[in-house]
């Protein structure tokens, strides 16, 4: 019980949250939040730090992917849904591009990041940097071609590209 009310170290603060190390730096830096003195922080502020960052909750547990004979596909559909159906449509409504693979393995994490930057080379989705981080958004004017992608329509050039490398 005491444990849980004791100051968290960085390593610590980046594991419960998900995050690189830098990143937490970044957003207690960019939220004043530094801690001043030695780098920990108090439990109660991991909250404040998810809201500064706009970490959202993993977005897999339940979800029921899309058929497709390549895994690696049905993972990058869905996560283009998941985009589409949480509302992130539009750069006033972006996300950070991490909330799209938290809590996945590794391999697709670098998946995912990867296929954003290539749906991004090909119009469908936008991307843009803020104080809160790399922020992904579908694009409006291209919300018909990226729809029709995830419901298994015609992978777009660049990601085609990307997965046949």
């Amino acid at each position: 019980m005491l444990e849980e009310l004791q100051p968290l170290t960085l390593p610590e603060v980046a594991r419960q949250l998900d995050l690189d190390p830098f990143e937490v730096v970044r957003l207690l830096v960019s939220g004043d939040a530094m801690p001043r003195g030695a780098m920990v922080v108090e439990p109660a502020r991991l909250t404040r730090l998810r809201e500064l960052g706009g970490l959202e909750g993993g977005w897999w547990e339940g979800v029921v992917l899309p058929d497709d004979d390549d895994p690696r596909l049905q993972r990058i559909r869905g996560a283009m849904r998941q985009l589409i159906s949480r509302g992130h449509v539009g750069a006033a409504n972006g996300t950070r591009v991490d909330n799209i693979w938290r809590g996945l393995s590794r391999p697709e994490q670098t998946l995912l990041d990867d296929a954003v930057l290539a749906l991004a080379d090909n119009g469908l989705i936008g991307l843009s940097s803020t104080p809160r981080g790399r922020m992904v958004f579908a694009q409006e004017s291209s919300l018909p071609q990226l729809k029709a992608f995830v419901d298994g329509g015609e992978t777009p050039a660049a990601l085609a590209e990307f997965l046949e490398e």
